[in-house]
């Protein structure tokens, strides 16, 4: 079940309580359009934000967030509900956590303690810096 906690002031919400009358007036389907279309520019810009904070280690982006608001979308209206799907494999992991492992045949992943490690394997980050780091 999802929840949803609005605050406002009093000539903001009696604009709102007309809108939405007004929509429920067109029948539900038309609610839950505008509602999922909120919902969606909320998404949009909530994830717009998280894509200007740098990252913890002071490495480049990689604009996660971005690719994230871009594959956000209303996918479906019905008069009983709407969805909004996000459509990156990826984020499932920031929403529901889990365990990530290592692919293409290999034992470890590779996890960068300096900025200058991130997006390189270690075999790549020996190579091109000289250093050794195990």
């Amino acid at each position: 079940m999802t929840s949803i906690t609005i605050t406002s002031n009093a000539a903001d919400t009696g604009a709102f309580l007309v809108k939405v009358n007004g929509l429920l007036r067109g029948g539900r389907r038309a609610l839950n359009a505008a509602l999922a279309a909120r919902l969606e520019a909320d998404l949009h810009t909530h994830f717009r934000a998280r894509n200007t904070e740098p990252n913890k280690m002071g490495a480049s982006k990689t604009h996660y967030w971005q690719d994230i608001s871009n594959a956000t979308a209303v996918t479906s209206i019905t008069a009983s509900g709407a969805v909004v799907s996000i459509a990156d494999v990826r984020f499932r992991i920031q929403l529901f956590g889990g365990t990530i492992k290592p692919t293409g045949g290999r034992k470890f992943l590779t996890i960068p303690l300096i900025a200058e490690a991130r997006a390189h394997r270690v075999a790549d980050y020996e190579k091109t810096t000289g250093r050794k780091l195990f």
